[in-house]
């Protein structure tokens, strides 16, 4: 089986370790305003307290980490394929984290997400560790 770092993979595992450490430093923010550390005037604050934000970008961190863990390999340079979800357990844990934020609130919400975006981001940085050792 040839093993090549795929253009695509590399760019959804980039794009993926951008939108989860986004999540995690929001969420740091907003925990750091809660403690009274920093001051709330924070705009992008702002702009993730609304829900449909939040949603979205939940949505989409866990919507780049699930494709970009899909790998399609070609078997013995046939025409047959072989698809493979890499780090199963790690994305299963970190979409459930981040799917349970929806249901909690303030605080326990923000923990959550902090557990849940740093799980996907530690998934996205092995997979790109692992794709340039080989």
């Amino acid at each position: 089986m040839s093993i090549k770092i795929n253009r695509f993979e590399l760019t959804l595992n980039a794009i993926g370790i951008g939108v989860s450490f986004i999540c995690f430093f929001h969420c740091l923010l907003v925990i750091t305003i809660f403690l009274g550390l920093i001051g709330s005037n924070i705009y992008i604050i702002d702009f993730f307290e609304d829900d449909l934000n939040h949603f979205i970008l939940i949505g989409a961190s866990f919507f780049i980490a699930f494709f970009s863990q899909i790998r399609i390999r070609t078997i013995n340079n046939s025409k047959i394929q072989k698809i493979i979800i890499s780090n199963k357990k790690i994305l299963i844990i970190g979409g459930s984290l981040l799917s349970l934020s929806f249901f909690m609130s303030e605080i326990f919400s923000e923990l959550l997400i902090i557990l849940g975006a740093f799980t996907l981001l530690s998934m996205h940085i092995n997979k790109l560790l692992n794709l340039y050792r080989k």
